[in-house]
């Protein structure tokens, strides 16, 4: 049954392997099989087996632990996915000697992880898992990042370059300094910077991720989502730099203006306006321009509503 864990050994010499009930629904295996290597082989999809080998060879030689998820197939539900994971058994002098443990029904997990890749595949932007290290050396990276930056995820992963080198120099000691704020408050961060592309474009790139490892546990992990946000960012800035011509023109009027939000309340002024009532601005927030306006301005004041 799906989710179904059950319980098996090797020997190391005779490639035997015994297991229990569970392990049996999960893989049954064909009357007047003879146990040893070549039903091993049997048990497992042939495209998987090189990968399943390689790993029990290695955790034999007590260079790795056993871990790999592959396909059987069932004579009743079809095809399966499977995840084994098993330790050496060591000796008291020493030896590996075999294998020791647990077989899990991960069919439906399967399902989800193709329909998760799926969904980063199309997904706008680049999914990761980094350590929280200068380099932010990747260790998952979505096909996103070709899009987004450029390069492949396995450029990423391997480290040439490294995401941080693709930072702006200006930019890079700020986003450091907001992620390590967010790790030690345990908290999600969310930034927006510039990074430079493959092909020497810079754009301004938006990110929201958090730390995924226990607090007091190494090494610290980061998870999270970047996408591309230059063109809001100019539009962004070009509104900002209307807006500040805007008001240099209102503030070199000798005319008295102030301006409220569509409440009637006091939203700002210009310098004149400013200067003849002998306030700041901030401190006339929340009131009508009749209330703070003495009557002998209210008739020189230009008044517009926003």
């Amino acid at each position: 049954a799906p989710g179904e864990v059950g319980f098996w050994q090797l020997d190391s010499e005779t490639l035997v392997a015994t297991w229990d009930d569970a392990v049996r629904r999960m893989i049954p295996v064909p009357p007047g099989a003879q146990p040893g290597p070549q039903l091993l082989r049997d048990m497992v999809h042939p495209d998987d087996w090189p990968r399943v080998e390689r790993s029990m060879v290695r955790a034999m030689q007590g260079d790795a632990i056993h871990d790999v998820t592959y396909r059987v197939a069932h004579a009743e539900r079809g095809q399966l996915r499977v995840r084994c994971v098993a330790h050496p058994v060591v000796s008291d002098a020493g030896h590996v000697t075999g294998l020791t443990g647990v077989l899990v029904d991960v069919t439906e997990q399967g399902a989800l992880q193709t329909m998760q890749e799926t969904l980063l595949q199309h997904l706008p932007g680049m999914v990761y898992r980094c350590v929280h290290d200068s380099h932010w050396t990747m260790t998952f990276v979505s096909a996103g990042s070709l899009a987004l930056l450029g390069l492949r995820p396995a450029e990423l992963l391997s480290g040439a370059p490294s995401y941080a080198s693709i930072i702006v120099d200006e930019d890079r000691a700020r986003v450091a300094q907001v992620i390590a704020d967010a790790v030690a408050a345990h908290a999600p961060f969310e930034l927006s910077y510039r990074i430079r592309r493959a092909d020497g474009a810079t754009r301004w790139v938006w990110e929201r991720g958090r730390c995924i490892t226990p607090p007091g546990e190494t090494p610290r992990l980061l998870e999270g989502y970047i996408t591309d946000v230059d063109r809001m960012h100019c539009a962004e800035a070009s509104a900002a730099h209307a807006q500040a011509r805007l008001k240099a023109v209102l503030d070199a009027t000798p005319d008295l203006i102030c301006y409220s939000d569509a409440s009637g309340r006091f939203d700002g002024c210009n310098t004149a306006f400013e200067q003849a009532l002998g306030s700041s601005r901030t401190s006339m927030d929340g009131a009508s321009c009749e209330e703070i306006m003495p009557p002998r301005l209210l008739s020189r004041a230009v008044r517009g509503l926003a």
